[in-house]
């Protein structure tokens, strides 16, 4: 059965909005970007599934132009008024059928965006088609078979098959459908094979403070492991897989 859109995200996850926990994830994604491109101020940026624009303003410090998109009216109509400026702007689209033209930008930001739409192909596939020759994707992506599914706090929720995911997530949160669809590590990289893959994951681990990563506890842990486990453990278990995606 195919998926239809998840309207009005900000209503469900009420952490799409909040300021705090936004900047965290804001300040990630301008370190490893700066990580690729050491001078980003002259260059283009797209920022898919802005919800608010609490990330896309930050990000519009660093760069020469951004616009954010969503389907979430309300969060679009909130980005609007409280961050749209001369370089930075919003607009209510549809990621898999952006309203640009052929490389048109050198960055596109995908954070936890692909198991929330209809499909995920679709979505690659424009962001392929809107990035200029060498641009750069920044790509987190939650991982199938994380241990804790971060969006309902379930654990094991991600690797159920639908009908008994469905039943869990009425069970204890009294919600209907499990919507989100998660890749492992192997169906991330067929999703993205169009691409060339630069892994961030580990680096953030070993460098929780490179990368402004907050979630200290669990990778300390896993830097007490051996690199060929811990390598493993890694792209079997982990939450976030963080890439930065290239086009060729």
């Amino acid at each position: 059965m195919s998926r239809g859109y998840q309207l009005n995200y900000s209503k469900i996850n009420s952490d799409m909005l909040n300021y705090e926990s936004r900047i965290i994830k804001a300040k990630k994604i301008v370190a490893v970007l700066k990580s690729e491109r050491e001078d980003l101020s002259g260059l283009s940026c797209l920022d898919i599934g802005c919800s608010g624009g609490i990330i896309t303003h930050y990000l519009s410090k660093h760069v020469g132009n951004i616009i954010g998109v969503d389907i979430d009216e309300n969060a679009i109509a909130k980005a609007n008024q409280q961050y749209s400026g001369n370089n930075c702007k919003f607009l209510y689209a549809d990621s898999m059928n952006l309203p640009f033209e052929d490389a048109s930008f050198d960055i596109v930001i995908c954070n936890h965006i692909y198991e929330h739409v209809p499909d995920s192909t679709k979505l690659v596939k424009e962001i392929h088609r809107v990035l200029k020759k060498g641009g750069i994707c920044y790509f987190a992506a939650g991982n199938k078979y994380m241990i804790k599914e971060n969006h309902y706090k379930l654990y094991f929720l991600s690797w159920l098959p639908q009908k008994l995911a469905d039943l869990y997530i009425k069970k204890f949160r009294n919600i209907e459908h499990y919507y989100e669809k998660h890749l492992s590590y192997r169906g991330l990289k067929k999703l993205v094979s169009d691409f060339e893959i630069s892994d961030y994951t580990e680096k953030i681990i070993l460098e929780p403070d490179n990368y402004n990563e907050s979630d200290r506890f669990s990778f300390r842990l896993l830097r007490k492991f051996p690199k060929f486990i811990r390598s493993f453990l890694i792209k079997a278990l982990t939450q976030t897989f963080v890439w930065v995606i290239k086009k060729q």
